[in-house]
C-alpha cells in the first residue's frame, strides 16, 4: 500500500540540500502549515519572530533558527544509551521501544521487514526511539551529540543537554 504525500510538504520535494537544511525544512513545514480542526498554528506570532531563510537547491526555505542564528532540526527515530535507560525506560526492562512494547518489531524474519526499515530510514531493534528536535547549539556546530547539541528530550532549564557539558 502507498500512502500519498501530503500536500503540505510537496514544495519540499524538488529541493536538494544536506540533511541538515531538508530536516529543518521539514520541521518548520509540519508546525507552520498542517491544521488541526481547520486551525493553523501561527508560528511566526507563537514563535516571536525565530525564524531564518536558507537557501539550498533548487530554492529558498523558510526554518526555525535557535538562539546562535543556527536552524533547528528534526530526526526521527534517535535512540541513544540514555534513551534506553531510565527514566526513559523502566528499570530492569527488555522490552525498551515504546511504540513496539511486546518487541515484535525487532524480530528478524517477517515479511517486509526490509522495505519497512527502508522506508522509515531505521532499522527495527529494541531500543527506545524518540522523534527528536535538536539545535547544534552554541557552538554552532553539529557535534554527533557528543558536544554542545541540544537535545529536544532534555530539558535545557535544568542544564542538561543529552551530551557531555563544554
Amino acid at each position: 500500500m502507498n500512502f500519498p504525500l501530503s500536500p503540505v510538504f510537496a514544495k519540499l520535494v524538488p529541493l536538494t540540500g544536506t540533511p541538515e537544511q531538508i530536516s529543518a525544512a521539514c520541521l518548520y513545514t509540519a508546525l507552520s502549515e498542517r491544521t488541526l480542526n481547520g486551525k493553523v498554528f501561527d508560528s511566526d506570532a507563537g514563535t516571536s519572530g525565530r525564524q531564518l531563510d536558507i537557501a539550498v537547491g533548487g530554492g529558498s526555505v523558510r526554518v526555525y533558527r535557535d538562539s546562535w542564528d543556527q536552524p533547528i532540526l528534526l530526526q526521527r527515530f534517535f535512540t541513544s544509551p540514555e534513551l534506553n535507560a531510565p527514566p526513559y525506560v523502566k528499570a530492569g526492562s527488555t522490552l525498551r521501544d515504546p511504540f513496539d512494547p511486546a518487541g515484535k518489531l525487532a524480530q528478524a524474519g517477517w515479511a517486509n521487514q526490509s522495505a519497512a526499515a527502508g522506508i522509515l530510514g531505521t532499522t527495527f531493534t529494541n531500543d527506545n526511539r524518540a522523534v527528536l528536535v535538536y539545535s547544534f547549539g552554541k557552538n554552532k556546530v553539529l557535534d554527533g551529540f557528543t558536544g554542545d547539541d541540544i537535545l529536544g528530550y532534555k530539558l535545557r532549564s535544568l542544564g542538561a543537554r543529552g551530551a557531555q557539558q563544554p
